[in-house]
């Protein structure tokens, strides 16, 4: 039986978080991209000092273009589980590196120096609210695809 997917009130609330999440995303992205001179060398060097991750600048460069354009497909609702899968992975790392490696508080107060992991965790609990309900009706996979979900039939979508 195919999943009638969310109610088209429901499809509202989804087009809610997707253009929250992804013109957030979006501008966290092009601000490292395209708005700051270091670019994503910071973060390149975090990630080579702290989790001593290989080619850190093609990682950072990576992560930067994902919050972009992965941010730009969840707004339109445009192959949105596979952008919401992409952007999931990216905001675990996040969240990770600020917890974890950094043990950055989850909200450091306005005017406090450092960083918190407060926006990484709400980014990843949007992003996978869309990579497990998928866009909803009032997106462009539902226009392209014919329903909100762009995978095809298979144990991970058998109810």
């Amino acid at each position: 039986m195919k999943n009638p997917g969310p109610s088209l009130f429901g499809s509202s609330g989804l087009v809610a978080l997707r253009l929250a999440i992804g013109i957030g995303l979006m501008c966290h992205g092009y601000a490292t991209l395209f708005g700051s001179e270091a670019g994503t060398a910071p973060l390149a060097g975090m990630l080579k000092e702290k989790l001593g991750m290989p080619q850190p600048e093609l990682m950072a460069a990576v992560a930067k273009w994902t919050e972009l354009v992965g941010g730009a497909m969840l707004a339109l609702g445009l192959l949105s589980r596979l952008a919401a899968l992409v952007v999931t992975i990216n905001m675990i790392v996040a969240v990770y590196v600020h917890a974890v490696v950094n043990s950055d508080p989850f909200f450091r107060g306005h005017g406090s120096e450092g960083g918190s992991w407060e926006l990484a965790a709400l980014y990843l609990a949007g992003a996978f609210c869309i990579l497990t309900c998928g866009a909803g009706k009032l997106s462009v996979d539902e226009i392209v695809f014919g329903d909100d979900e762009e995978t095809p039939p298979g144990p991970a979508n058998a109810r």
